[in-house]
């Protein structure tokens, strides 16, 4: 599926792009082809589409169907694109040390929660958002693994052997042993 950004300016090709993710997505529409032309098949799909949510089915985009089809197109785009990348931000000189609070603590924490379910050796941490005891002993843990310096804090280097060695014990998630 090509990105949506691709179809700014392009109004029609945008209609077709929506009708047809929608369309794929179950809706009981026609698909139709992104070509930029505003043809008989198009417009087929465009009447289907608002029947399926009850406005006049003129075959024209006025302001209530377009609105509409934002709303049925993100759904839709959601349940039939992949899932989006997350992508945490530790700035290259940010530091978390003892003590500090940050929104990303709870998935460092959740991280090496399951970490420690595969390496059996590495200290329990709660979900607190907090660099506490535990999440300093278990960041320890993973500094001495990574032959990093023994130092209870997390900067970039550390977030990266994470994010790595998370990557490499979780794979997709479904609890089989990767070694």
């Amino acid at each position: 599926m090509r990105k949506p950004e691709v179809y700014i300016g392009q109004p029609v090709c945008s209609l077709q792009a929506m009708l047809r993710t929608i369309a794929k997505n179950g809706a009981h529409i026609p698909p139709v082809v992104v070509d930029g032309i505003f043809g008989s098949n198009t417009e087929a799909s465009l009447k289907a589409f608002q029947r399926l949510k009850g406005l006049p089915a003129t075959g024209k985009t006025d302001p209530a169907t377009w609105d509409e089809l934002n709303i049925s197109y993100s759904h839709a785009a959601i349940h039939s694109g992949p899932a989006a990348e997350l992508k945490i931000i530790l700035q290259p000189n940010q530091i978390l040390s003892p003590g500090a609070g940050n929104d990303h603590l709870h998935l460092i924490q959740a991280m090496l929660h399951v970490i420690g379910t595969y390496y059996h050796n590495v200290p329990k941490v709660s979900m607190t958002g907090v660099l506490d005891h535990e999440t300093q002993q278990a960041i320890r843990w993973l500094r001495k693994a990574a032959d990093l310096p023994d130092r209870p804090e997390i900067d970039r280097l550390t977030w990266l052997y994470l994010t790595h060695l998370y990557r490499a014990t979780a794979q997709d998630g479904t609890r089989r042993n990767p070694f």
